[in-house]
């Protein structure tokens, strides 16, 4: 994950990894969230939480 981070961003490997770690933490959160259950609401929710990544990783790249 770190080395596509990397390539998606243009980040160096120490701040890719630190991404890395923060994007694992929040998903982690976000599952706890919703009891670990995978139903519409975490579906709608994970779908705008990786829309917010991808611009985020558009902006970095730029």
């Amino acid at each position: 994950m770190v080395p596509e981070i990397m390539m998606k961003t243009g980040l160096d490997t120490r701040q890719a990894e630190t991404l890395f770690i923060y994007i694992l933490h929040g998903s982690f959160a976000v599952n706890r969230r919703h009891n670990f259950q995978k139903d519409a609401q975490w579906q709608a929710d994970t779908e705008m939480l990786q829309k917010f990544v991808q611009v985020g990783y558009n902006q970095l790249h730029q």
